[in-house]
């Protein structure tokens, strides 16, 4: 048995990363998983695990803390869970710390008998590429659509369609932006090979949309709906060319991207360092 450890501060991109490290080594070693979260009722941050298509086969049940807006009531079991149940002799840590989220560690072979709990962010590809098929089929809102989302898929889809992803938010307050520039000169090194290209974007920030749509006319995925975060990012995914930002949100639109003839730009080390500071090169090739 597999037990994976979803983070208080994970977005939806940390937590596709947990998921696809603990999913791997359940497929290469005939684990069963559990998914505990510990994400609370008065955190910013969503379950977004529960909205996806997961093996059902070997996703045996999600455990979850957002029940309770009471943040005494969730301190309480968090503590007693994470910091006593899940920490017992009978338990085989699997942990990798955030500072080494980019590091490829491997590990021995997991025996069958045993329980391991899994804890770590794990943003490196070579954990799971080998089961990315897989991870594709189940990365999809198990969920109805609404229209207004199934008809901008369909207009995507149908599309020669190039989404940018602008992260700004929370990078802006941690000091991690890339450079604006490294967008515009990637666009415009775009459309010197593809001329008849349909541009969305999405972003938070209302003037950098107004900056992309009023230079050139593109058009942005944005939605007011109940899980308003993953039917935008699933919207993005269909999109065929991709310019991604230092997120492991636009990261995980490109990977699981399907398109024939997808194309996908994505920051060079120089523009990933300056904003990535205490990151190395082999953190940069691991995650790219």
């Amino acid at each position: 048995m597999i037990i994976l450890k979803i983070k208080n501060n994970a977005g939806p991109g940390n937590q596709m990363f947990m998921f696809a490290r603990a999913y791997a080594l359940a497929k290469k070693y005939n684990h069963k998983i559990i998914i505990v979260s510990e994400i609370s009722g008065y955190s910013v941050r969503q379950n977004i695990l529960q909205y996806l298509c997961l093996d059902k086969k070997l996703v045996k049940r999600i455990i979850r803390l957002d029940w309770t807006k009471n943040q005494y009531i969730f301190r309480f079991i968090r503590k007693l869970i994470f910091d006593y149940i899940l920490k017992l002799p009978c338990f085989i840590q699997i942990f990798q710390s955030a500072s080494d989220s980019r590091v490829f560690l491997p590990i021995k072979p997991l025996s069958p008998k045993k329980i391991y709990v899994v804890d770590g962010y794990w943003e490196c590809h070579q954990y799971f590429d080998e089961y990315r098929e897989n991870l594709i089929d189940q990365f999809v809102p198990q969920y109805p659509l609404s229209k207004t989302v199934t008809e901008l898929i369909d207009q995507i889809a149908n599309e020669d369609s190039l989404v940018i992803h602008v992260r700004k938010g929370d990078f802006n307050e941690f000091g991690r932006l890339i450079d604006d520039d490294y967008y515009l000169q990637a666009y415009l090194d775009f459309k010197k090979k593809h001329t008849n290209i349909k541009l969305y974007i999405l972003t938070e920030d209302d003037d950098v949309f107004a900056y992309w749509h009023q230079r050139f006319s593109a058009k942005r995925i944005i939605f007011n709906t109940e899980n308003r975060y993953l039917d935008e990012w699933y919207a993005m995914t269909k999109c065929k060319y991709h310019i991604i930002a230092n997120s492991t949100y636009s990261w995980w639109s490109s990977y699981i991207c399907n398109s024939d003839c997808k194309e996908i730009i994505y920051p060079s080390y120089e523009q990933y360092k300056m904003a990535e500071k205490t990151n190395t090169i082999q953190m940069y090739k691991n995650y790219y």
